[in-house]
């Protein structure tokens, strides 16, 4: 609970400075206290651990704004938007040459095919940095942060001179985000575009298929979680993997060792999603338990 209480503190702090000098101090206090005052130290520590935590994952450091030479990985669904925009999130990025760490928000406005603009493939072209904005009224949308949870930290506008290539063979990122895909792209053929959006969301999370009215309606509704992969798709993976092994009578560390594989591919499919990561982990403490 401390550790929970401590990630919101440190949202509010921009100073990487006094949460790491504090969590030095309460490390020494752990080590040096006993009995009660150890157990006191223990708390103070998890939350200055977690405000540390908090303050990188809010307030990751940025790059400069201006233009560059920008590279990157198509890591999820191409969508467009109103008057010709187009929207695509970028990995392994690339800033005139030097890799940066955090993804991009990739947005143009174009008249042509995007077809070519595919998840798995490399795309490199000149445009603008810009740092996202936070929410403009009191409990308005949250540009940044809706970013930040998905792992991007800035956006990139333009597409002057852009070049396409095909996934690299060896990159595994590529290979799953161009699988995904496929995936997405059958369930749409075989139960049409609006089932097979909704299905491919509550597979594999791709929720830039749903339409943004009905994810406002699933919000106003207050069943938006049904949108997000997370525990509950684990535990019916498992369940059915479950069965299986059992009906194969297969011995618990050879289970163990398939569940590890199969969960690391599945939370991989969905993006490396934070709460199938979770729920992944705490059902293979049990499983071993």
């Amino acid at each position: 609970m401390a550790l929970f209480m401590g990630v919101f503190a440190g949202r509010s702090v921009s100073q990487l400075l006094l949460p790491v000098l504090a969590c030095a101090a309460a490390l020494t206090a752990v080590m040096m206290l006993k009995s009660r005052l150890r157990f006191i130290a223990c708390v103070i520590f998890a939350f200055l651990l977690g405000s540390l935590a908090g303050c990188l994952a809010f307030h990751p450091v940025l790059p400069e704004e201006g233009k560059y030479q920008i590279g990157g990985m198509i890591s999820g669904e191409v969508s467009s938007g109103s008057f010709g925009q187009i929207r695509a999130p970028l990995s392994s990025v690339t800033l005139n040459g030097r890799p940066v760490s955090g993804g991009a928000y990739w947005t143009f406005y174009s008249e042509d095919e995007t077809d070519v603009l595919l998840p798995g493939r490399y795309v490199s072209f000149q445009a603008s940095l810009y740092h996202p904005e936070g929410a403009v009224n009191p409990d308005g949308y949250n540009f940044r942060e809706a970013l930040l949870r998905r792992g991007i930290t800035f956006g990139v506008y333009g597409n002057e001179n852009l070049v396409i290539r095909e996934p690299d063979l060896f990159s595994f990122a590529g290979f799953v985000a161009s699988l995904r895909h496929q995936l997405s792209g059958a369930l749409i053929l075989e139960l049409g575009e609006e089932t097979g959006a909704y299905a491919s969301a509550l597979l594999f999370g791709t929720q830039s298929l749903v339409p943004s009215e009905d994810h406002e309606a699933f919000a106003n509704l207050g069943i938006a979680h049904i949108l997000s992969v997370s525990g509950f798709h684990v535990s019916i993976l498992i369940g059915v993997l479950a069965l299986l092994f059992h009906l194969l009578n297969l011995r618990q560390p050879l289970r163990l060792l398939f569940y590890t594989v199969i969960l690391f591919f599945y939370a991989a499919l969905c993006g490396m999603n934070q709460p199938v990561i979770r729920a992944s982990l705490f059902t293979l403490l049990m499983v071993e338990g």
